[in-house]
């Protein structure tokens, strides 16, 4: 199976979900990024430029909104997907 070349940054803090997304997208880009708070994730897409972006919304240090707003406040295209387990 060809990978895209896409590289994607995963920000989750529950080590569970982030191993999962890890393996599925891991198989079908060409990078992946991980981080498991905004903060964390705001380094890396600061050093990295990730083509898509993929949070979670409760997240400890930095939830994915304010990680949201700093990523926006320096690219408004980039694609985010906000994810959420909260019932």
């Amino acid at each position: 199976m060809k990978k895209l070349a896409l590289s994607v940054l995963v920000v989750e803090d529950d080590g569970v979900i982030l191993e999962q997304l890890s393996i599925l997208l891991g198989r079908r880009v060409e990078k992946l990024y991980t981080a498991t708070n905004g903060q964390e994730g705001l380094a890396l897409y600061r050093t990295h430029f990730p083509d898509v972006i993929i949070s979670d919304v409760d997240m400890p240090i930095m939830n994915g909104i304010e990680f949201l707003k700093n990523v926006r406040a320096e690219d408004e295209y980039i694609p985010f997907i906000l994810s959420t387990g909260l019932k």
